[in-house]
C-alpha cells in the first residue's frame, strides 16, 4: 500500500468528519473505508489505485449489498482513468459501476496529504465513449441511495453512495444529536415538555426493575444517555436572561 494511499484516506475522513455527518468511524484500512453516517446508513469507500478485475468489482458489490452496506468506489484518475476530452473504450471493469453511477465515475487526485474528489462523466451511448471531467466535490453532498439494476453483470437492488445531482444545493447538516432523539422518537424541534415525556415512556418500558429481557439494561442505558445529552443541550440553548439555565429533571 502506498504511503500517498493512507494519507488519502485520512484526508478524506476528515473532510467526512468536518461535515457533521459521521457517527462513527468503523474501520480505516487505508484503501478501505467504514463510515456510519448519523442517519444510520453504513458505507464502504473503497480506494483504488490499481487496475481491478471485472469478479473483483461484481464481488465488492455483491458483498456490501449483503451487509447493506452503501459502496462508494474512487478511482485514482491519474492511473486508473482516461484524460479529459478522450475517446476511451470501456473496459469491461467499468460496465457495471457505470450501470450504478448513472455513466460517470468518481476520480481522486493526491496533492501532498490533501485528496481532491470529482465526477468523470462517459459521454455517449455505445462503448466508445468522451471522457469529461467535472469539478471537486464537496463531502456533504454524500448520499444514499438503491437503485434497482439487470444489466452489465449486476442483477438485483444494489446500494450506491455517490454525490448526487451537481446542479442541486447539498443536503442541510443534520442535527448534531439527531441520533439521540431519535432513540427517543421525538423530533428535533421537540420541546423539553415532549422530551421528558418521550423519556419517562421509555423508562417505564425498558427499565430493568420492569423489563426482565436481557437486553433492556442496555436499552435503558442508551435512553439514559440520549435524554442526558439532549436534556444537557436543551439548558444550554434555552439560558434565560438572567443567565440562569432552564431546568431539566
Amino acid at each position: 500500500m502506498r504511503t500517498e494511499t493512507y494519507f488519502a484516506s485520512a484526508a478524506l475522513v476528515t473532510q467526512f468528519e468536518q461535515t457533521g455527518r459521521i457517527a462513527h468511524v468503523h474501520h480505516d484500512g487505508g484503501d478501505i473505508i467504514h463510515i456510519e453516517l448519523r442517519s444510520h446508513e453504513h458505507v464502504l469507500i473503497h480506494l483504488i489505485e490499481s487496475s481491478i478485475p471485472l469478479p473483483e468489482v461484481l464481488g465488492t458489490l455483491d458483498n456490501n449489498r449483503a451487509h447493506q452496506h452503501y459502496t462508494l468506489f474512487l478511482f485514482w484518475a491519474d492511473r486508473l482513468l482516461p484524460p479529459p476530452g478522450e475517446t476511451h473504450l470501456i473496459e469491461a471493469w467499468m460496465r457495471p459501476l457505470l450501470a450504478l453511477y448513472g455513466d460517470r465515475l468518481y476520480g481522486y487526485e493526491v496533492h501532498g496529504r490533501r485528496i481532491f474528489v470529482f465526477p468523470v462523466y462517459f459521454d455517449g451511448t455505445s462503448s466508445l465513449r468522451r471522457t469529461r471531467y467535472g469539478a471537486y466535490l464537496d463531502a456533504s453532498r454524500l448520499v444514499c441511495r438503491t437503485a434497482d439494476i439487470h444489466r452489465a453483470g449486476l442483477d438485483g437492488t444494489y446500494c450506491a453512495a455517490d454525490f448526487g445531482d451537481p446542479h442541486t444545493p447539498p443536503p442541510p447538516p443534520p442535527h448534531p444529536l439527531a441520533a439521540e432523539y431519535a432513540r427517543l422518537g421525538v423530533a428535533t424541534d421537540a420541546d423539553l415538555k415532549a422530551i421528558k415525556l418521550a423519556y419517562r415512556r421509555l423508562a417505564r418500558r425498558y427499565h430493568p426493575d420492569v423489563n426482565r429481557d436481557p437486553g433492556a439494561h442496555l436499552h435503558m442505558q442508551q435512553i439514559n444517555e440520549a435524554y442526558r445529552r439532549i436534556a444537557h443541550a436543551y439548558v444550554h440553548a434555552h439560558e434565560n436572561s438572567a443567565g440562569r439555565p432552564a431546568q431539566a429533571e
